[in-house]
């Protein structure tokens, strides 16, 4: 079996075939792009290795000519399907022609969003759903980008750290000061003279001639004895001179290294553990701190790569969530930031989404921050440390 595609400016649309019907050959007709082509060759050898791809460069504005090549693509094999879901203008006007011309060719479309695939032959239409999905890694890099892998960041979800990030998240929803609190904590960690991971202890005097406000010290004591009591930190023992205490586990350590990095890990964990009705994973792939190479190679430009950082990105068969996580203030700028690494490695699927816990504005400047997400098509999740745990899992599922 060969199918036709019609390249175009989305790639999920261009590849869909290879993912789903797996046919012999691929044709994708449209204006050159050396790039495109290295990319889409090396994606169909990975996911479908025995399907050939081949390229037709033309000029698009020309009907007549777009109708003879695709005439001599039909009349060349018997079991040809013409893919309608991404193409020029003209190219879907020269389909027009041949499927009055040729009655028995296939031609499909598919609905991305709902992962389902409709099809016509001979006037019969057929419509089923697919199992057509990709992986975070491949979304970038189809878009021609590359996730740079920083194994300093990542948390494994288990056993073992899933109650510790729980139990952060309680402490978040509770505490007011959380993210003060946690620099403060930061701060005082520069003095911190044990050599061992998990132990801390922290020279008083030094820290408290380090801060402008005497009350500093108080402030973190008062901090560390809440995350005694919700058994982030085991083991607390403060004198007048110095704090020891010691991490419940790494995961507790790396969590309270930055005071957004338990929003972002509860939206990265929830959304590894929502199941859908039938007990698979609601989102085939999830990552979090996402670091993405815009041009896919490390080092290529000598005045350096262009990268940006998106806290989670989530796919859900083949569409993409892009998603910032913001724990206090957020400046304007994150919409925009948001917005071109979705438009850029997403493509037209794409949801955008801010999740944050209070924007740190006035009214006047808070309906306008809403009022330009919206302009921007960025869905936003306010106040999601007053959210229940079902609340807090139907606004995951709400991203798709």
């Amino acid at each position: 079996m060969t199918t036709v595609e019609f390249l175009y400016r989305c790639p999920t649309e261009n590849i869909a075939s290879a993912l789903t019907l797996h046919p012999d050959k691929i044709i994708f007709i449209g204006n050159k792009s050396d790039k495109r082509e290295n990319i889409y060759t090396r994606f169909i050898k990975s996911k479908s290795p025995s399907t050939k791809a081949e390229f037709i460069y033309t000029d698009t504005s020309d009907l007549y000519n777009l109708v003879d090549i695709l005439s001599d693509i039909a009349k060349s094999d018997t079991q040809i399907t013409f893919d309608l879901t991404g193409g020029e203008d003209l190219l879907l006007t020269a389909m027009g022609v041949m499927v009055e011309r040729f009655k028995n060719i296939t031609v499909q479309r598919f609905h991305i969003n709902q992962n389902r695939l409709v099809s016509w032959q001979n006037g019969e239409k057929t419509e089923k759903s697919t199992n057509a999905s990709l992986s975070v890694d491949e979304q970038i890099t189809l878009h021609g980008g590359m996730i740079i892998e920083n194994k300093n960041d990542e948390i494994p979800l288990n056993n073992q750290t899933g109650p510790v990030i729980e139990a952060l998240w309680s402490v978040f929803k509770t505490d007011k000061h959380y993210n003060t609190n946690v620099k403060l904590l930061q701060r005082a960690m520069k003095f911190d003279c044990d050599s061992r991971e998990l132990f801390a202890k922290i020279n008083l005097t030094e820290f408290k001639n380090s801060e402008m406000d005497e009350r500093t010290s108080e402030w973190l004591i008062e901090f560390l004895e809440f995350l005694k009591n919700d058994g982030i930190i085991t083991f607390l023992n403060i004198t007048s001179n110095e704090i020891k205490f010691s991490f419940k586990n790494s995961t507790a350590k790396e969590l309270l290294e930055k005071s957004g990095n338990i929003l972002e890990m509860k939206v990265y964990k929830t959304a590894i553990d929502i199941k859908d009705q039938n007990g698979a994973p609601y989102y085939n792939d999830a990552k979090r701190s996402v670091i993405i190479d815009w041009d896919g190679k490390i080092g290529s430009s000598k005045t350096g790569d262009t990268k940006n950082e998106i806290d989670c990105v989530l796919i859900k068969n083949l569409v993409p969530v892009f998603i910032s996580c913001k724990g206090g203030e957020i400046e304007e700028a994150e919409l925009y930031k948001l917005d071109a690494v979705a438009r850029r490695f997403g493509g037209k699927y794409a949801k955008k989404v801010l999740v944050s816990t209070n924007h740190g504005k006035d009214v006047t400047a808070t309906a306008y921050f809403r009022k330009r997400a919206e302009d921007m098509d960025i869905a936003l999740f306010e106040n999601v440390h007053l959210m229940n745990e079902n609340d807090f899992i139907n606004m995951i599922k709400d991203f798709v």
